[in-house]
């Protein structure tokens, strides 16, 4: 065989290989979301956010799979209040710990509006350490605080 040849083939064969695991990686993911929209309309659904921007910030924080001295993650995310919990889709391993967050845990979180934004802050994340404080670019936010506030999130002082 060619040298050429060989080349074709093992660039071939790589491709395959690759589109074959990005379809299971994101099949995968689609099953999971799917199941965890069905699980949580079982619930209930109060508010959906739809697939939005979401800007994490973190400082001193660590939840059961991941550490962050001081950082933040962006990018698009869905955020879903049932009448029981709400819950950031897909649910997946919850490596953050804050993932899920039933009505008892809600205390732990401050909300209110900025820059047309919902903000949510946390001193003590549920099943973490330190501090997030999170940005989501929602429908209607003035509403998204209400109904947290009505599930036992606390609004911001001052």
């Amino acid at each position: 065989m060619s040298p050429a040849l060989l080349v074709v083939v093992i660039l071939f064969g790589a491709s395959i290989l690759t589109g074959t695991i990005l379809f299971l990686v994101f099949g995968a993911v689609k099953r999971a979301t799917e199941r965890n929209a069905a699980e949580l309309a079982a619930e209930g659904i109060v508010l959906d956010s739809g697939q939005v921007p979401m800007t994490f910030t973190f400082r001193g924080f660590r939840g059961p799979m991941v550490a962050i001295g001081v950082g933040s993650r962006s990018g698009p995310g869905r955020v879903v209040l049932t009448r029981q919990r709400m819950a950031f889709v897909p649910m997946g391993q919850n490596r953050f710990g804050f993932a899920i967050v039933p009505y008892d845990l809600m205390n732990r979180f401050e909300v209110w509006v900025e820059g047309g934004k919902l903000h949510l802050h946390s001193d003590h994340p549920p099943n973490a350490t330190g501090t997030v404080d999170m940005a989501l670019s929602v429908a209607d936010p003035g509403a998204w605080v209400k109904a947290l506030v009505g599930a036992g999130a606390r609004t911001r002082e001052g």
